[in-house]
């Protein structure tokens, strides 16, 4: 009989384990003749003395005597229904163990044992191949692919190594910072002989008058701080209204603020004897306008200046008697109104 498999012919020893000794399959026992042939045969194995390796006993038969079946290749694995066939020892029936003369303990085959081992130490070869393959195909994707490799760790954007390139940049020599002197607060100018610097007490701006006049706290109505300067007489005097919240007209100097002092001065009729025109002394320029006004029968002329500074309106109205009335260079109105200076 023949392997169905390999084709090979089949010894009795074959038939009885239930294996080909070639490639190891399960040996498909076809007909009648065959199994009945098998029955005329008694086998006698000796047992072996290692169970790891095959006997080399040989197994006698009425006919002859027969080689142990050769060992199965290694690399051919016996089908998982041979192997559960041969997990159990080969019957031996005890019709042929009285024909063969003796008695004999059961057979162990221990080629089940070195197909299981074969199977394990194959299996863990195959899986460590796999795991290598595996480490090696990732590690060359990381290294083929940065991009993909930095998706990964990251979700960092790659950069082409060209923009990667460190660009030169060009140092240039520091610039010597220039000293900033700050610019000195304008000062009163030194009065002359005879002359007293004033400031107001909110340092907005100062003049110098004559000493020989007085000088009255200022007082404040409104959103108007006055300050008064006069002879002892009480018939000359220059007035300064400083507007806060610079409300004022400059050009309506005389038609106003002129008729509105005269008014003040108990004085009767006011006309205005030069009309506002500009006017530049120091280093201001005013509108001024000049007019005339009698009190008690007497006549006085009076001046007057506007301007507006810093969002602040600011009027001068100077008189005196008409017959004294002087404001040339060196007199006390004129030296007054050079001298005014904005200290802020």
């Amino acid at each position: 009989m023949r392997c169905s498999h390999c084709g090979r012919e089949l010894t009795n020893a074959a038939l009885q384990l239930g294996y080909c000794p070639s490639c190891g399959e399960l040996v498909t026992q076809n007909n009648s003749q065959d199994n009945a042939q098998q029955r005329k045969y008694s086998i006698k194995i000796s047992q072996p003395e290692d169970l790891n390796e095959p006997s080399s006993a040989l197994i006698q038969s009425a006919h002859g005597t027969i080689q142990q079946p050769e060992e199965p290749p290694k690399t051919q694995q016996p089908s998982a229904q041979l192997q559960k066939q041969s997990a159990a020892p080969a019957a031996v029936s005890s019709k042929h163990l009285e024909n063969s003369g003796s008695q004999l303990p059961q057979p162990v085959i221990t080629n089940t044992v070195v197909a299981r081992k074969s199977n394990t130490g194959l299996i863990a070869i195959i899986l460590f191949s796999v795991l290598a393959i595996m480490a090696l195909s990732v590690g060359a994707l990381f290294l083929a692919k940065p991009n993909i490799a930095a998706g990964i760790l990251g979700n960092a954007k790659t950069t082409p190594a060209a923009t990667q390139q460190a660009t030169a940049t060009a140092t240039s020599a520091p610039t010597a910072t220039p000293t900033i002197t700050p610019t000195p607060l304008p000062t009163v100018p030194a009065p002359p002989q005879g002359y007293t610097a004033y400031t107001d007490p909110s340092h907005h701006f100062g003049f110098d008058y004559t000493t020989s006049w007085n000088a009255n706290a200022p007082s404040t109505l409104s959103n108007v701080i006055t300050y008064t300067f006069e002879t002892p007489d009480l018939k000359t005097k220059a007035v300064i209204n400083q507007v806060t919240n610079g409300a004022i007209t400059p050009n309506n100097i005389g038609v106003n603020y002129l008729a509105n002092f005269s008014t003040g001065q108990n004085g009767q009729n006011f006309q205005v004897t030069q009309a506002a025109a500009q006017f530049t002394s120091g280093a201001n320029t005013w509108v001024r306008a000049e007019g005339q006004y009698t009190v008690g029968g007497q006549s006085y002329t009076c001046v007057g200046l506007a301007l507006i500074h810093e969002n602040q309106g600011y009027i001068i109205i100077y008189s005196a008697p008409t017959a004294s009335f002087d404001d040339s260079a060196g007199t006390p109105f004129a030296e007054m109104i050079s001298s005014f200076t904005f200290l802020n």
